[in-house]
């Protein structure tokens, strides 16, 4: 990518610090992730080889991606909220006359 070589140190830093934290490793480790400190080519080494394995069995798989929102469709409310909708649920009269411009 094309992020400035100095934040990517700076982000860098800063994660490796947490990480560095007992305490926020280990509740890391309780969701089931395997945190670990690494310099920036560290980990693009990392990604580049984790992309090449998973992509590997996806492929061979056939694994295609569906979207989580398919059957979705975003609303924002009279009142300023927004959210998802299934597609199939339609708001009341009254909302739609009011939102008509919102609903996406």
């Amino acid at each position: 990518m094309n992020t400035p070589p100095e934040i990517v140190a700076t982000l860098n830093q800063h994660v490796n610090a947490a990480l560095a934290d007992a305490a926020f490793k280990a509740q890391l480790a309780k969701l089931g992730l395997g945190p670990f400190a690494s310099t920036p080519t560290e980990f693009a080494k990392f990604i580049a080889a984790e992309t090449e394995k998973w992509g590997k069995v996806i492929r061979t798989a056939g694994i295609k991606a569906i979207s989580p929102y398919t059957g979705w469709k975003w609303a924002r409310w009279p009142s300023g909220d927004v959210g998802w909708l299934p597609s199939d649920i339609e708001l009341p009269l009254c909302l739609r006359v009011a939102a008509r411009n919102d609903i996406q």
